[in-house]
């Protein structure tokens, strides 16, 4: 419907199309978070043809702010679009198909921001509010912002909180302080849990918090003294006197050998950085940098390949940040051409192995509860991040099997880091005609029953991510 039209029908439309709900599509669509739908919400603006989306939501979408665009398709059928919300809309979706992580997750300048409020617990020598009872009673002051946001401020049932820390609880519409971690990357989504855990999982609560946070986030680091900035001299100091006479050591005939020595050198580089620089809190908050990209860009690019993917045993002690001498620069363009060819070529065949996974495996879908067989993997979980993978799998101890099949817990599946577990697995169910009983395929919940689709898409989006990281 056009601008200024009026429908004659208005009090009979239907609370699907009152919703505005439409799919929204950033390309390569790799999987079905890359193709949710998302109710549009138009801007007083009239002559503004920009999409625009919200922050929590680019990391599911693969887009960032460097141009990225994306296509809108709106749905006039009324039974597709009560489908599109019951199957696809992004409000009913809170983790990914593959693991437990959340979609919506605070990043970058809101991370770093995060990182800020909490990072410090209190100044014990300093309270500055006493018999605070709730957290909506804290004053928003900006001399508090800028000057004492690690102050002491002590509740009315006694615990002692640093001002930082009470703010980004009030931000995230508690009543009471409930995170006290230092926040940073590695623990946001434990944050986005709490939060959901909060609200009683009630997915509107819960994205409505998240969204007011991250404004508050933003409005916090762009209005204080806290804005990060990056100082050029100071990144160039972490090469000091000692690391460069190391580096002009680096062997040209043992490749082992001088990795060790890089990851020796970034070791120290970082464990000497300012704790109160732009940088450090850029770095240890995981808003900006990986530990890869501070070394290329300040300490040194190390190694590169060659045109066959064999690395050069000379290595290029020089980082990003002091540039590259003619020589070093002819050495690492064979392994940039190889990367652009290579995403040209292999792209197109990972896409059609995608179709080809989600055609053969379109028939499995969901059918029992339980199979109930004992049939199972055995392997031993190797470290924390794989312990997360089988967070919803149902599991026995190998000590007392055959026993109950129950469903893993991520604080049971840390217990068995170097250990042995036995798991339900869709490989060993035994349901007939391609079909897969919830407890051999775990806990997850997923909109839709054809889980062999899912399996398609996310086997060959992590294809297709690594093919253009080359």
């Amino acid at each position: 419907m056009t601008n200024g039209e009026k429908m004659k029908d208005q009090d009979k439309l239907s609370e699907y199309e009152l919703k505005r709900l439409a799919f929204i599509n950033r390309q390569p669509s790799l999987w079905r978070h890359s193709c949710p739908a998302v109710e549009l919400i138009p801007t007083d603006d009239l002559d503004d043809e920009t999409i625009h989306v919200s922050p929590l939501f680019l990391e599911p979408l693969n887009m960032d702010a460097d141009g990225d665009t994306a296509a809108i398709y709106i749905i006039h059928d009324l039974a597709a679009l009560k489908e599109m919300e019951e199957k696809a809309f992004l409000k009913n979706t809170i983790t990914y198909d593959q693991n437990t992580n959340f979609l919506a997750t605070i990043r970058h300048e809101a991370l770093y921001a995060a990182f800020i409020l909490t990072k410090q617990k209190f100044n014990e020598h300093d309270i500055i509010i006493y018999n605070l009872e709730h957290l909506k009673d804290l004053p928003e002051n900006y001399t508090l912002w800028n000057e004492n946001l690690y102050s002491a401020v002590q509740m009315k049932s006694g615990e002692i909180y640093s001002y930082g820390i009470c703010l980004f609880n009030k931000f995230c519409g508690f009543d009471h302080v409930v995170i006290t971690k230092s926040i940073g990357k590695k623990i946001i989504n434990e944050v986005s849990e709490t939060i959901y855990n909060y609200y009683n999982k009630d997915n509107n609560k819960y994205y409505n918090a998240l969204t007011n946070l991250e404004k508050m986030l933003f409005f916090f680091i762009s209005t204080t003294n806290y804005t990060p900035s990056l100082d050029i001299e100071e990144m160039a100091d972490l090469k000091d006197n000692l690391t460069d006479r190391i580096f002009r050591q680096l062997p040209n005939n043992n490749i082992r050998l001088g990795y060790h020595i890089i990851e020796a050198l970034t070791n120290k580089c970082i464990d000497n950085m300012d704790e109160n620089s732009s940088t450090y809190k850029l770095f240890k908050s995981g808003s900006r940098f990986s530990r890869a990209q501070l070394a290329r860009s300040a300490i040194t690019i190390g190694y590169s390949a060659d045109a066959e993917n064999k690395v050069i045993s000379r290595p290029i002690k020089s980082s990003l940040l002091e540039g590259l001498t003619e020589d070093q620069y002819f050495r690492v363009a064979p392994a940039t051409r190889k990367s652009i060819k290579d995403k040209s070529k292999h792209t197109p065949s990972s896409g059609y192995l995608e179709r080809t996974l989600v055609m053969s495996m379109s028939m499995i879908e969901f059918d029992l509860d339980d199979c109930e067989t004992n049939n199972h993997l055995e392997f031993v979980v190797m470290s924390k991040d794989h312990a997360q993978t089988l967070v919803g799998k149902y599991y026995c101890d190998p000590e007392n099997f055959p026993s109950e099949w129950k469903e893993l817990d991520a604080k049971t599946a840390n217990s068995y880091i170097n250990k042995k577990i036995k798991v339900r697995s869709p490989m060993t169910c035994v349901n007939p005609s391609f079909k897969i009983c919830q407890k051999c395929f775990g806990a997850k919940k997923l909109t839709t029953k054809y889980v062999g689709i899912v399996a398609g898409q996310l086997i060959t989006e992590r294809l297709t991510q690594l093919t253009l990281r080359t």
